[in-house]
């Protein structure tokens, strides 16, 4: 390459003198002829020049040079050389960010097929040995307590709920909540095994034969369900009764709470001492005459009695299901209680029944007693009709009705008798008691009523009050509590705002869909009036507003008729259901009623205080000039409509009515 020399510069020009500020200009030269061409660019470095023709040569040149240049080169071509450049500049970054992107393609490829192979491999192993991270996860997910609406109503809120998991995952692994569902499950399968061992088993001691192989496989399988209920209460929350409910999750706490309460009852019932001394008596009585290995069988029957312990366990998880769904489902539980007592009276005449076969069984059917005179111990004789008669005597004997087919002939039979008769009259005072009070809690507001009822007619007849007045007092208390009596003053006092105005509104639904005077208000103003409003009951031809008396409430009809008198006008006017009236006295003071009204059948009213009306309006004055509109347009037009023939005076008080309303709202501008 020829040696480069900067145009324009001195020779003499020292290197470090600083140089002037020239716009650098880049030319690039090609021959594709014998003219060179050039393309520029422009730069604010040091410019440099070559002056050689071969193809693709950076030229750099100074301003003046490329001025020399500019001039003897054609605009346009310069113009075209310098855009065609910038386009190959600009493909050659694009080619660069290809490459890079290829290469980057290539990369994350190689790393996915590297990652599908080890999914590959993954997923054979996962065919082969399943994953048991995600099946812990799934059952230690069971064993918390799950977010539904039972939750929500134990703990309040999902925040509870949430904190409540958390300290379940903190207080170690395998702990059971006990609302879990894993514990809802066991719990369910486990009270079906209890009922099906506390029936068959009393059955299997009393009246199979003395070789009862054929249950092993259902006792096998039994005992060992109920020894991993052991180990499982071993891991699981033990719920705290008391004002503040409280889950011990802790594992030490468990432990130590559980072998001081239920623990032994439950081992005892669960360890199967009949089979394991079966099994070493056996191996060791092989040359045992024929009666005494019969003693030892019945013997081993009598530990197979220890089972039957597990009633205990019954009664306990039936209790904490109560606990449980007394949240929810509290009417329903009332009914299942009862149906509870009559289980237990069924389950204690069951296991009479057994008795009464098993005692004769175990002493080998001395004689004088009932199995023998009924000649039920012989081998023809099936099981199900020992059982019938069994059951039959201890039923007679249960409700005290006779002694079944033969009275107590032995010693063995009377004892078996009084023990029938004295569990049959225990359990029917249970069950008559929590009969009755199941069903008081169940309506206690009728048991109030029927206890200030009975006040009531004390006070009338220590007051030797007239008959005639006693029977309107009773007519009274009929109607106005129809049986069942609420302190529902205290009762929506105790509900917050929102719920009392909602209960407040359902209520009175009716009445705001029937009286124009609801309709046309604003709903706040009438969510205020309503909750004002005061529930009375009038009997029939009773007077509810005296002519000529001062005007202090309002009245709205919510069930019953009513007939408007005025003897000073003579007119007759009847009123029903969504009609109201005396309104004209919450706006005008001292008014003195026009008319008279008297209860044509039994009414319902709803009644509204001036005062009442007055600390409403406070709150909302722009409703008071609507219900004088209101007001004053139902005495001009309303009771002309409903003036009946031949009452034409009725115009009269209206006109009469209007004219103190409207002296009172000039009145109320001029204040």
């Amino acid at each position: 390459m020829p040696p480069k020399r900067k145009v324009g510069s001195k020779p003499n020009e020292s290197k470090n003198d600083p140089k002037p500020e020239v716009p650098k200009i880049f030319l690039a030269t090609e021959s594709s002829s014998d003219v060179p061409q050039f393309s520029i660019q422009v730069d604010d470095h040091d410019v440099e020049a070559s002056t050689n023709n071969q193809p693709n040569n950076m030229v750099i040149a100074s301003e003046p040079t490329v001025s020399y240049l500019a001039m003897n080169m054609d605009p346009g071509l310069v113009r075209r050389k310098s855009q065609q450049f910038e386009a190959n500049i600009k493909a050659e970054e694009e080619e660069q960010v290809r490459e890079a992107l290829d290469k980057e393609r290539k990369q994350v490829e190689k790393l996915v097929s590297s990652r599908s192979v080890a999914q590959g491999s993954l997923s054979s192993a996962m065919h082969l040995h399943p994953d048991k991270s995600s099946f812990r996860r799934g059952v230690t997910g069971s064993m918390s307590i799950p977010m539904n609406k039972m939750s929500l109503k134990l703990y309040g809120s999902e925040k509870a709920v949430i904190e409540e998991q958390e300290r379940l995952k903190k207080a170690g692994s395998w702990i059971i909540h006990p609302y879990s569902n894993f514990r809802f499950i066991w719990d369910s399968f486990t009270l079906v095994l209890l009922l099906v061992n506390i029936i068959l088993i009393p059955v299997i001691i009393s009246f199979w034969k003395d070789d009862d192989s054929a249950w092993l496989p259902f006792k096998a399988v039994s005992d060992t369900w109920f020894l991993t209920d052991i180990i499982i209460n071993f891991r699981t929350g033990i719920v705290i009764d008391g004002p503040d409910s409280e889950v011990v999750l802790d594992p030490k706490q468990i432990r130590m709470m559980y072998l001081k309460t239920w623990f032994t009852i439950d081992l005892v019932s669960t360890f199967p001492f009949d089979l394991v001394f079966t099994i070493i008596d056996g191996a060791s009585s092989m040359a045992e005459t024929g009666l005494k290995a019969l003693s030892l069988l019945r013997f081993a029957k009598i530990l197979a009695l220890l089972r039957l312990l597990r009633l205990s366990r019954f009664i306990r998880y039936m209790k904490q299901w109560e606990e449980i769904f007394n949240f929810q489902y509290e009417m329903a539980l009332a009914f299942a209680r009862i149906f509870n007592l009559i289980m237990l009276m069924l389950f204690i005449c069951h296991f009479n029944g057994c008795l009464q076969y098993m005692v004769p069984m175990f002493l080998d059917f001395p004689e004088k007693t009932w199995v023998r005179d009924r000649n039920l111990h012989l081998s023809n004789v099936t099981i199900w009709e020992r059982y019938s008669w069994s059951v039959f005597k201890s039923t007679s004997h249960m409700l005290c009705i006779g002694y079944g087919l033969f009275p107590p002939q032995g010693l063995v039979d009377v004892w078996v008798t009084y023990v029938s008769m004295c569990s049959g009259a225990m359990c029917f005072a249970l069950f008559i008691g929590n009969a009755t009070s199941l069903i008081q809690s169940m309506d206690a507001s009728k048991r109030a009523y029927k206890e200030k009822y009975m006040q009531v007619k004390e006070y009338m007849q220590f007051r030797k009050l007239p008959s005639g007045l006693r029977h309107r007092i009773s007519d009274y208390y009929e109607n106005r509590f129809q049986g069942k009596m609420f302190d529902e003053e205290r009762i929506l006092t105790e509900l917050n705002h929102n719920l009392r105005e909602e209960v407040i509104q359902y209520n009175c639904k009716d009445l705001v869909d029937q009286v124009p005077f609801f309709n046309e208000a604003d709903p706040s103003f009438v969510a205020a009036m309503l909750s004002k409003l005061n529930f009375e009951v009038f009997l029939n031809d009773e007077v509810i507003v005296k002519e000529g008396t001062e005007g202090r409430k309002m009245y709205f009809i919510n069930r019953g008729t009513v007939t408007i008198k005025s003897a000073q006008h003579k007119i007759e006017q009847s009123l029903s259901d969504g009609c109201y009236f005396g309104e004209i006295a919450l706006l005008q003071q001292n008014l003195r009623r026009v008319a008279s009204v008297i209860a044509e059948t039994y009414c319902y009213l709803y009644s509204l205080s001036v005062d009442d009306f007055n600390e409403v309006l406070k709150e909302f004055p722009r409703q008071r000039a609507k219900l004088q509109h209101v007001a004053q347009a139902r005495l001009k037009d309303g009771p002309r409509e409903r003036s009946q023939p031949g009452s034409s005076n009725l115009s009269e008080i209206t006109e009469e009515s209007s004219g103190m309303l409207d002296d009172y709202n000039k009145s109320a501008k001029k204040k």
